[in-house]
């Protein structure tokens, strides 16, 4: 994780209600919050997550 430097406010378009919440939720906090980078996220461990959320398995 690294230190937030963005002082984007505006909430982007085309966003769900789910991710709207999620995005108030993350804008709400401390200047001092941190981010986790999508591009540090190694793509097998996304990947895993989805299928466990879809309830898939690893091999479809």
């Amino acid at each position: 994780m690294v230190a937030d430097t963005g002082n984007e406010l505006a909430m982007p378009d085309g966003l769900t209600g789910e991710e709207q919440v999620c995005w108030q939720y993350l804008t709400c906090q401390p200047a001092a919050a941190k981010r986790l980078e999508q591009e540090k996220i190694p793509a097998l461990e996304v990947r895993a997550a989805l299928d466990r959320l879809l309830g898939q398995k690893g091999d479809e």
